[in-house]
């Protein structure tokens, strides 16, 4: 039996001489380093900021414009033969379908209505 109060005796010196006194600032912020649930919920609490910010920018509306040029070197046009309905004879006729010149622009809003991604 004296084996085993020796042994308690010094476990009792040797867990004594590692304690110390915290105030509550201290005993919170240790808390606040060593708490993995904190941690963790301070890691979702961010991963939930960002899906709000990626559901808020989905839901703005998109507006995209677009210009081109175009130089035709060459001459488009398509021919139509038919007959003349006073003389009956056929003839041909030329229609030019370009420019030499052509200008395009374009501007597009896109706004998303409804969407199925993250349902479910």
């Amino acid at each position: 039996m004296s084996k085993k109060l020796t042994c308690f005796v010094s476990i009792l010196i040797v867990a004594n001489s590692f304690a110390a006194d915290y105030n509550l600032d201290q005993i919170l912020k240790l808390a606040d380093e060593n708490s993995k649930n904190l941690r963790l919920a301070k890691l979702e609490l961010e991963t939930a900021k960002q899906l709000k910010r990626e559901a808020i920018s989905n839901a703005l509306p998109t507006i995209s414009a677009d210009a081109g040029y175009r130089r035709n070197l060459q001459e488009n046009a398509f021919f139509i033969t038919a007959e003349d309905s006073s003389t009956g004879e056929l003839s041909t006729q030329k229609f030019k379908i370009s420019n030499d010149n052509e200008f395009s622009f374009t501007t597009t809003l896109d706004q998303t209505i409804y969407s199925f991604g993250n349902v479910g």
